[in-house]
């Protein structure tokens, strides 16, 4: 999310902020009474970092990291808590997943019938393969260059401009029609 930008201009600043506050919850007491092992404790942190992700960076989680990184940090916070650092140490060895590795997925959802055929007419893609949003990701900006203006359109742009004739027929076939003046 912070890597595209989903939060918008202050992604990097929003991912410290959730950081404090995941670690400020963490070490309120009644948080330290909060098991690695038990569902209920991992489904409470977990719907929080789901409700921060929606928030901070308008994602929503799908596919259960959330509860993942709630175990993690759970476990962290169990085993740190007592003096045993070694899960701690275990989870500095491990390397992020590669974009390659990423199960997020673009993907249209029709509400009709009608919809899934308009769709296939038009020769769109319902349902992308697993590529993930990285693969369609260009960080590099385009610059499309101006054209130099010709001699040409410098005698345009001094020229009268048209002027709005409301009796000729529209260029593009669509007539407005005036208002009613009053109501019956």
């Amino acid at each position: 999310a912070v890597d595209q930008g989903w939060g918008g201009r202050e992604s990097r600043q929003k991912a410290l902020d959730l950081l404090e506050d995941v670690g400020q919850l963490l070490l309120q007491p009644k948080t330290q009474k909060k098991r690695w092992d038990d569902i209920v404790d991992v489904g409470w942190l977990s719907d929080y970092l789901e409700d921060r992700m929606l928030a901070l960076f308008n994602v929503e989680i799908q596919d259960d990291s959330d509860d993942e990184v709630a175990a993690v940090l759970l476990r962290l916070l169990n085993t740190c808590s007592v003096g045993d650092f070694s899960y701690a140490q275990h989870v500095l060895t491990l390397r992020g997943a590669s974009a390659t590795q990423c199960t997020a997925r673009e993907e249209v959802q029709y509400a009709t019938e009608d919809e899934v055929e308009a769709a296939a007419i038009d020769d769109v893609e319902l349902a992308p393969p697993c590529a993930g949003l990285l693969a369609h990701f260009d960080p590099s900006p385009t610059i499309t260059p101006i054209p130099e203006a010709s001699a040409g359109a410098d005698e345009e742009m001094q020229s009268e401009p048209e002027q709005f004739d409301p009796d000729a027929p529209p260029e593009d076939g669509w007539q407005m029609v005036p208002k009613k003046k009053g109501r019956r």
